[in-house]
């Protein structure tokens, strides 16, 4: 009996009521993802993230010797998951941060709904993350906590006006963090970062806002100076700049059919199958009274978000994945104000409704675990153990136009920093760069996808290359296997 007390009492503290709510869903999460990246997301971004971990862990450098325009926080966490365990590591990294986003959810939703409620909050964010999720790996995923806790203190400012030294500390680490992962993901801090100027202006605060300034910077240097340390030992920090900032400001102002009106109209017919802009306009409503400041607050931080997302003008779901600590607070004062008058059958009245308003998401499920065991890239690994026993380790491939994924297979590195060639429409500004690396070592064979269209000048150069210099060995399914001479 007195064990069983200390149980009930240990169920009631909310810190292992946190953790457990927050393994299930993160168990739920692993329940729906492939059951790896080579088999079931092999053409993914994940598998370029994994390649970044493969090619680290054999000494190439990021940058220098591994050319692509995200930042070098996504390097680094693939590279300690690929050191710590290969792909298993990367994928226990993943879900490890699915794991405390999903607390900090639990932490949010406590700020305006009970325990109860917290669990239908956490239940409708992990079916929405699984519409967004892409099957997971996602350079999203990784910073979600950031955003989460980020978030987290700007509410608990917003509705007590509470600001602790420690929480701006980590609120600037995890701004760098995000900043150094993808530089269109900063909105949050940005609007924060205003209101707080306001306020304490308005408020003559100073010296208070002095301290935070200095706190915030701080928080931010304790990451972002060891990161500026690698880089610039390794002397890869002009080539951060350059593909991560200059090719992402050219990626971005590319020309594209689809519109922001259209971006737009994308996302409210997802979003609405979902239910949230109604969740999102019943929460404001429900506090425009009582709480009216902090709610207008998030809807502008929301609204600024949302249009930083969208603003790249590509229709990726995983890029919606940053939205999903926005959406907590709304659902959760929801849910929270709905107990007022639902006390007794509360738990029946809220899983009824997610069962009816959620019905399909319960299929999207069962289909995702049914296929989690699907095998998309059959071929590739056919190709990858040819080239293994036709390659002696330290020799290097070429894949055009393919991805990581044959890399992987054949667990041999990319002859060329350009392993993956960015979705440039116009490629001028990385030509040359290309050739030169290209030249600087030619692969021992080259992997080109039969009857290729080619779009670009780069496709034209490997194409004369392989006219000239190579010969083809083999075809194993639609990829033609070309040997130097």
């Amino acid at each position: 009996m007195e064990q069983l007390s200390q149980l009930k009492a240990m169920l009631k503290n909310k810190r292992v009521q946190s953790v457990l709510l927050s393994g299930f869903f993160t168990l739920m999460v692993w329940a729906v993802m492939a059951t790896s990246v080579r088999k079931g997301l092999p053409f993914l971004d994940a598998g370029l993230f994994e390649y970044f971990g493969f090619a680290m862990t054999k000494g190439d450098v990021p940058y220098l010797n591994i050319f692509d325009h995200k930042g070098p926080v996504i390097f680094f966490l693939n590279y300690l998951g690929y050191a710590l365990a290969g792909p298993f590591g990367i994928k226990c990294l993943y879900l490890l941060c699915i794991f405390i986003f999903f607390n900090i959810c639990f932490a949010i939703s406590r700020l305006f709904a009970s325990v109860t409620s917290i669990f239908f909050v956490d239940t409708i964010i992990y079916f929405i993350f699984i519409v967004y999720f892409d099957g997971g790996w996602g350079l999203e995923g990784y910073i979600l906590p950031f955003i989460a806790f980020s978030l987290y203190v700007f509410i608990k400012y917003l509705l007590y006006e509470q600001l602790k030294n420690r929480d701006i500390l980590f609120v600037g680490f995890s701004f760098a963090v995000v900043l150094l992962t993808k530089a269109n993901m900063i909105g949050l801090w940005f609007v924060f970062s205003i209101f707080l100027l306001v306020d304490f202006i308005y408020n003559k605060a100073y010296k208070r806002l002095l301290e935070v300034i200095l706190y915030f910077v701080g928080g931010a240097l304790i990451f972002a100076l060891p990161v500026f340390l690698y880089l610039g030992i390794t002397g890869s920090f002009s080539e951060m700049i350059f593909q991560s900032i200059s090719l992402n400001i050219i990626y971005s102002k590319e020309a594209s059919e689809i519109t922001i009106g259209k971006m737009l109209e994308w996302y409210f017919t997802l979003s609405n199958s979902l239910y949230l802009n109604l969740i999102m306009i019943l929460a404001t409503a429900i506090f425009a009274k009582k709480k009216k400041t902090a709610f207008w607050v998030l809807n502008i931080t929301f609204l600024w978000c949302l249009y930083l997302t969208l603003i790249s003008r590509r229709q990726y779901l995983h890029y919606f994945i940053v939205l999903l600590p926005f959406y907590i607070p709304y659902i959760a004062a929801v849910l929270g104000e709905a107990e007022k008058y639902f006390t007794v059958k509360k738990v029946l009245l809220f899983s009824t409704l997610i069962v009816v308003l959620y019905f399909n998401n319960f299929k999207t499920i069962k289909d995702k675990w049914n296929h989690r065991y699907d095998d998309h890239a059959i071929t590739e690994q056919y190709v990858g153990q040819y080239l293994q026993e036709k390659t002696e380790p330290d020799e290097r491939i070429y894949a055009h136009n393919i991805g990581g994924i044959v890399y992987l297979d054949a667990n041999r590195l990319s002859s060329t920093r350009f392993f993956f060639i960015p979705a440039l429409t116009d490629v001028k500004p990385i030509y040359q760069l290309f050739v030169d690396s290209f030249e600087k070592s030619l692969p021992k064979y080259i992997i080109y996808r039969k009857n290729s269209e080619i779009k670009t000048e780069i496709d034209q150069y490997v194409k004369n290359t392989i006219d000239q210099k190579y010969h083809l060995e083999n075809t194993i399914g639609i990829f033609e296997l070309y040997r130097l001479k």
